[in-house]
Order: structure tokens, then C-alpha cells, then sequence
């Protein structure tokens, strides 16, 4: 027979798992440890800009420097639109789930100088599509 787990990630973080098998016998049952991940880095999306000079924002699950913590990605005074887009690098295999994400989430530090919202046909979240070739 088949013992099936199934998993409903909570938050991000990782925990670990012992699953005992239970023998109804005298022998003594094994028992099997494993850690299980929830959240990271997904290696499998690329995030690019229309956004001259920064182009790249997130690259095998790492975000570009130009975007990080000391941001060098500017938007010039005359721009008053920037799109992002979500590639996934393979193609959806039988069962496996899709790519689902959340509205985003937008945070100006100065709302005196300027008022920001997300738009568009993601803005209350949506699915990765499949753009191997």
C-alpha cells in the first residue's frame, strides 16, 4: 500500500517531521525524520522591468543589486509607469501546481512627493505562466 502526506504551508520557515510507521505486530516500527521548507527563494521565476538600465530585477531567486538595499534603479520625472514581469522558467509538469500569488503590496516612504498604486490585470494577484521555449 501507499501512505500519502499532504503539507498546507502555514507561513514561511522550516520544520522538522518524524513520521512513525505503526507495525501491529511485536516488531518494532521504523521511523523516518525529514525537514520540510515552506517559503525561500524560488529559483524557477525571473522578474524583468521595462525600467531602462534596470532591467533585471530578480534572477534565480535573487533580486539584482540595482534593486536591493541600496537601490540604483531609478524612475526619472517624466515616468509615471513601471512593469514588471513575472517569467517562470519551465514548463507546468502533470500535478504539479501552479504559480499563484498574491496582490502586491506597495510602500512609499514620502507620500508628500508622490501617491503610488498597483494596476493592471495582476494587482489583486494571479498565476505564473509557463514561458520556457
Amino acid at each position: 500500500g501507499t501512505q500519502n502526506l499532504h503539507f498546507r504551508c502555514r507561513r514561511a520557515g522550516s520544520t522538522h517531521c518524524t513520521l512513525r510507521f505503526a507495525w501491529q505486530s511485536l516488531h518494532q516500527s521504523p521511523e523516518i525524520r525529514f525537514l520540510k521548507v515552506c517559503g525561500g527563494q524560488r529559483h524557477d521565476i525571473d522578474i524583468a522591468s521595462d525600467i531602462k538600465h534596470s532591467r533585471v530585477v530578480l534572477l534565480q531567486g535573487k533580486v539584482d543589486p540595482s534593486w536591493g538595499s541600496h537601490p540604483q534603479a531609478h524612475l526619472a520625472a517624466d515616468v509615471d509607469k513601471a512593469s514588471f514581469t513575472l517569467l517562470r522558467h519551465t514548463f507546468l509538469k502533470a500535478g504539479e501546481d501552479q504559480i499563484k500569488f498574491a496582490a502586491p503590496s506597495l510602500r512609499v516612504l514620502t507620500p508628500g512627493v508622490v501617491r503610488a498604486f498597483a494596476g493592471g490585470a495582476m494587482a489583486g494577484g494571479g498565476v505564473v505562466e509557463s514561458s520556457a521555449a
